[in-house]
Protein backbone atom coordinates (compact mmCIF):
# COMPACT_ATOMS: atom_id res chain seq x y z
CA UNK A 1 0.00 0.00 0.00
CA UNK A 2 1.14 3.22 -1.03
CA UNK A 3 1.35 5.99 1.90
CA UNK A 4 1.54 9.60 0.24
CA UNK A 5 2.21 11.60 4.09
CA UNK A 6 5.31 8.97 4.46
CA UNK A 7 6.60 9.54 0.66
CA UNK A 8 6.32 13.51 0.96
CA UNK A 9 7.84 13.62 4.31
CA UNK A 10 10.40 11.76 2.59
CA UNK A 11 10.75 13.60 -0.29
CA UNK A 12 11.20 16.82 1.75
CA UNK A 13 13.93 15.23 3.36
CA UNK A 14 15.35 14.39 -0.19
CA UNK A 15 14.85 17.86 -1.43
CA UNK A 16 16.68 19.30 1.73
CA UNK A 17 19.51 17.22 1.10
CA UNK A 18 19.54 17.87 -2.32
CA UNK A 19 19.61 21.62 -1.91
CA UNK A 20 22.09 21.98 1.10
CA UNK A 21 24.08 19.99 -1.81
CA UNK A 22 23.66 22.26 -4.37
CA UNK A 23 24.60 25.11 -2.27
CA UNK A 24 28.17 23.76 -0.71
CA UNK A 25 28.94 22.58 -3.87
CA UNK A 26 28.59 26.04 -5.57
CA UNK A 27 30.77 27.00 -2.67
CA UNK A 28 33.54 24.69 -3.02
CA UNK A 29 37.04 25.39 -4.39
CA UNK A 30 39.01 22.20 -4.42
CA UNK A 31 37.35 18.59 -5.27
CA UNK A 32 38.67 17.22 -2.16
CA UNK A 33 36.17 19.25 0.15
CA UNK A 34 33.60 16.87 2.05
CA UNK A 35 30.04 16.43 0.62
CA UNK A 36 27.95 17.75 -2.74
CA UNK A 37 24.29 16.83 -3.71
CA UNK A 38 24.60 13.04 -3.68
CA UNK A 39 26.44 13.10 -0.42
CA UNK A 40 23.61 15.46 1.38
CA UNK A 41 21.01 13.63 -0.17
CA UNK A 42 22.09 10.90 1.30
CA UNK A 43 22.65 12.16 4.68
CA UNK A 44 18.92 13.73 4.54
CA UNK A 45 17.75 10.20 3.62
CA UNK A 46 19.68 8.60 6.43
CA UNK A 47 17.93 10.88 9.06
CA UNK A 48 14.37 10.51 7.70
CA UNK A 49 15.43 6.77 7.36
CA UNK A 50 16.19 6.63 11.09
CA UNK A 51 13.89 8.69 12.41
CA UNK A 52 11.26 7.06 10.40
CA UNK A 53 12.71 3.13 11.76
CA UNK A 54 13.00 4.01 15.40
CA UNK A 55 9.16 3.85 16.37
CA UNK A 56 8.81 0.77 13.70
CA UNK A 57 11.66 -0.94 15.47
CA UNK A 58 10.95 0.04 18.85
CA UNK A 59 14.46 0.84 19.30
CA UNK A 60 14.75 4.35 20.77
CA UNK A 61 18.59 4.73 20.43
CA UNK A 62 18.32 3.99 16.46
CA UNK A 63 18.63 7.55 15.31
CA UNK A 64 21.27 8.69 18.06
CA UNK A 65 23.19 5.96 17.16
CA UNK A 66 23.34 6.82 13.67
CA UNK A 67 24.14 10.64 14.64
CA UNK A 68 26.87 9.70 16.49
CA UNK A 69 28.01 7.31 13.21
CA UNK A 70 27.37 10.17 11.09
CA UNK A 71 29.53 12.55 13.70
CA UNK A 72 32.60 10.09 13.59
CA UNK A 73 32.29 10.18 9.76
CA UNK A 74 32.21 14.29 10.06
CA UNK A 75 34.84 14.43 12.61
CA UNK A 76 37.29 12.04 10.52
CA UNK A 77 36.58 14.29 7.33
CA UNK A 78 37.24 17.57 9.30
CA UNK A 79 40.68 16.63 10.74
CA UNK A 80 41.73 15.03 7.02
CA UNK A 81 40.22 18.62 5.63
CA UNK A 82 42.47 20.46 8.95
CA UNK A 83 45.51 18.48 8.09
CA UNK A 84 45.40 20.09 4.62
CA UNK A 85 44.89 23.69 5.61
CA UNK A 86 41.87 23.71 5.18
CA UNK A 87 39.97 25.31 8.65
CA UNK A 88 36.23 25.84 7.32
CA UNK A 89 34.09 24.15 9.01
CA UNK A 90 30.78 25.23 7.77
CA UNK A 91 29.94 22.44 5.50
CA UNK A 92 30.65 19.67 8.10
CA UNK A 93 27.92 21.45 10.26
CA UNK A 94 25.26 21.92 7.41
CA UNK A 95 25.70 17.67 6.80
CA UNK A 96 25.08 17.33 10.94
CA UNK A 97 22.06 20.02 10.23
CA UNK A 98 20.95 18.10 7.02
CA UNK A 99 20.69 14.81 9.21
CA UNK A 100 18.78 16.51 12.25
CA UNK A 101 16.02 18.68 9.76
CA UNK A 102 15.37 15.98 7.52
CA UNK A 103 15.13 13.67 10.80
CA UNK A 104 12.29 15.68 11.88
CA UNK A 105 10.88 16.18 8.74
CA UNK A 106 9.93 12.89 8.52
CA UNK A 107 8.65 12.30 12.00
CA UNK A 108 4.85 12.28 12.50
CA UNK A 109 5.05 15.57 14.86
CA UNK A 110 6.43 17.26 11.83
CA UNK A 111 2.77 16.73 10.38
CA UNK A 112 1.27 18.19 14.07
CA UNK A 113 3.26 21.31 13.88
CA UNK A 114 2.54 21.90 10.38
CA UNK A 115 -1.23 22.06 10.82
CA UNK A 116 -1.09 23.70 14.10
CA UNK A 117 1.31 25.89 12.49
CA UNK A 118 -1.51 26.85 9.62
CA UNK A 119 -4.11 26.94 12.15
CA UNK A 120 -1.84 29.67 13.73
CA UNK A 121 -1.28 31.27 10.42
CA UNK A 122 -4.67 32.06 9.88
CA UNK A 123 -5.47 33.39 12.78
CA UNK A 124 -2.90 35.67 12.92
CA UNK A 125 -3.76 36.93 9.26
CA UNK A 126 -7.54 37.20 10.58
CA UNK A 127 -5.89 39.02 13.29
CA UNK A 128 -3.69 41.07 11.68
CA UNK A 129 -6.92 41.75 8.96
CA UNK A 130 -8.92 43.13 11.76
CA UNK A 131 -6.42 45.36 12.98
CA UNK A 132 -5.01 46.84 10.01
CA UNK A 133 -6.55 50.50 10.68
CA UNK A 134 -8.39 52.47 7.48
CA UNK A 135 -7.18 55.49 6.52
CA UNK A 136 -10.00 58.02 4.76
CA UNK A 137 -8.76 60.71 2.98
CA UNK A 138 -9.35 64.59 4.27
CA UNK A 139 -12.28 66.19 2.91
CA UNK A 140 -9.93 69.06 1.68
CA UNK A 141 -7.59 66.75 0.23
CA UNK A 142 -8.03 66.15 -3.70
CA UNK A 143 -8.81 62.70 -4.93
CA UNK A 144 -6.93 60.42 -6.85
Amino acid sequence: MFDLDLALRFGVALGLGLLLGLERERKRDAELLFGGVRTFALIALLGALSAFMQPELDQSWLIIATFVALSALVIVSYATAAARGELGITTEVTALFSFIVASASSTRRASLCKKSLRVSSSRQITVAALATPTFSQPHNAPGL
